[in-house]
């Protein structure tokens, strides 16, 4: 009994530390990118490797345990309400023809192209190829905003990226599940009905959170005081119902919450944002020190090994250059801009935490 309560507590013990590290080291790397003019990704990247169990070992990840999936969900929600915040109608009208295409006929080449890659270069079947694909998908606002912040492009061109990267975040999301349904839980039976219910229940409550979220906040039920936490929470709890309903549909939700409330523009709209910067650069550096912190050296050493390389090249100098000019087709933008579209796509916390949501799980079903 007391070996057991002993046990008990230092894993508790273990977890928050972990949790807290994590916090700390991120919002420190975080800092010292801003102060040095480094890449932020690039010292959390290092930091997950060097503190984590692969480096000095200081904090471990697994030690959150069934937590682990639950945080990540949720710190990707936050993250996405923000993203659809940041969102203005003026920007997407602007080159609504580009965005659109990106979404649509952009999203089915990157996710066919690199399937039809992993299967000649992996030998793996279409079926698993589709699901690895579609994990690679989304770019994501989390590792676009930064770059935009840094390099100075022509606004349409940041507007093409900054729409893309928030949007196509809940559009690869909902792939990626599907595929994953698809694959292991039991074919189209499970997975379409299944996709249907999180796309309209992610548009039905995130458009009518969105709107509350509004009302409240320009007729002033609010107070001043509390308009930030009231974000804060309203976006939680949309992601919260929304899950109930179908999980992984929260996401949605919180995106097109997001963008509504973004688009309205309500009373104190503006300090809202700057709160939700803050605390989306916290949980940035947190999700990414545990994400990178799981890694085993020796997966990458695997994945090159088998050719993996090719599949990174065909993804940067072929798969993508192609989605943009066919996208782009007859438009307005030029051949060198087109070039630029074609080089920024880097992938986020968001391919990342549904690669982690998705490795944890197929390790229980094995277990």
């Amino acid at each position: 009994m007391i070996d057991s309560l002993f046990i008990a507590v230092t894993e508790n013990n273990s977890a928050l530390w972990s949790l807290c590290f994590a916090i700390g080291a991120g919002c420190f790397l975080t800092s010292l990118s801003r102060k040095t003019h480094l890449p932020t990704l690039v010292l959390l990247l290092l930091g997950g490797f060097l503190f984590g169990p692969e480096g000095f070992n200081f904090f471990d990840p697994k030690a959150l345990g069934e937590f682990l999936p639950i945080f990540i969900s949720l710190a990707v929600a936050i993250i996405l309400f923000e993203g659809g915040l940041t969102l203005d109608l003026r920007e997407f009208t602007q080159t609504s023809v580009v965005i659109q295409r990106l979404l649509t006929v952009g999203v089915l080449i990157t996710w066919i192209g690199i399937a039809i890659c992993i299967v000649f270069v992996f030998k793996t079947n279409i079926s698993f190829a589709l699901l690895m694909g579609s994990l690679v998908i989304v770019t994501g606002p989390t590792v676009i905003v930064p770059l935009l912040r840094r390099i100075r492009i022509q606004s349409r061109i940041a507007n093409i990226l900054h729409w893309e990267g928030v949007l196509i975040d809940s559009i690869g999301v909902f792939i990626a599940i599907l595929c994953f349904e698809w694959v292991v839980e039991g074919g189209g039976t499970v997975a379409i009905p299944n996709f249907m219910i999180r796309i309209l229940s992610g548009l039905l409550i995130g458009s009518i959170g969105g709107y509350l979220i509004y009302l409240c906040m320009e007729r002033k039920w609010i107070p001043d005081t509390l308009i930030n936490a009231f974000a804060l929470a309203s976006a939680m709890f949309i992601f919260g119902l929304t899950e109930l309903v179908k999980p992984e549909a929260g996401l949605l939700s919180v995106t097109v919450a997001g963008i509504i409330v973004g688009i309205k523009k309500p009373h104190r709209l503006k300090e809202i944002k700057a709160f939700k910067a803050e605390i989306v650069d916290l949980l940035i550096g947190l999700l990414f020190l545990v994400l990178v912190a799981r890694l085993e050296l020796h997966q990458f050493k695997h994945f090159f090994s088998q050719g993996g390389l090719w599949v990174l090249i065909a993804v940067i100098l072929v798969i993508r250059p192609l989605s943009v000019f066919i996208s782009s087709y007859k438009t307005q933008i030029n051949f060198r801009e087109k070039l630029l579209l074609s080089w920024i796509a880097p992938r986020g916390v968001v391919a990342a935490s549904m690669a982690s949501l998705f490795a944890i799980s197929l390790q229980n079903k094995e277990n």
